[in-house]
């Protein structure tokens, strides 16, 4: 499918959950394959799940909440907990999420 948009000489490309249930071979392949095309000037949306995943690929890691963007970090600027908080809601003083 990749190989596909590719030949289309895509600008921007969206890539949803891209590394979900693939080997850590194969995630190193995609992160390859992701900068690579950032190099050619391509643009990529990554929806994802994996916050850590987020953090370490992304330029800008935007959190959605209900449909609509709670928080936007740009690299370095957040941690995990950071957008676990911004995506669940608040965060109770034993660590636990509360839904906003």
């Amino acid at each position: 499918m990749v190989a596909k948009w590719l030949g289309a000489q895509a600008k921007v490309l969206i890539f949803d959950e891209p590394t979900r249930g693939i080997d850590i071979n194969g995630r190193r392949e995609i992160y390859r394959l992701m900068e690579e095309l950032l190099r050619q000037g391509v643009g990529i949306l990554m929806l994802t799940s994996d916050y850590t995943e987020a953090l370490e690929m992304s330029h800008r890691v935007i959190v959605m909440r209900r449909g609509e963007i709670a928080k936007e970090y740009r690299r370095g600027e957040a941690t995990e907990a950071d957008i676990l908080r911004e995506a669940i809601g608040k965060v109770t003083t034993n660590g636990s999420a509360q839904p906003a």
